[in-house]
């Protein structure tokens, strides 16, 4: 029960690291286009 647990909330700390490396790749790609421009 609590390895399924755990694989959940492994799931849940996955995503959000996802989602927030998402951002910054994002985030950072649109400075490196405005200095190109």
């Amino acid at each position: 029960m609590s390895k399924d647990n755990t694989t959940e909330h492994l799931r849940a700390e996955l995503k959000s690291l996802t989602d927030t490396l998402e951002e910054v790749l994002s985030s950072s790609g649109e400075k490196s286009k405005r200095r190109v421009e």
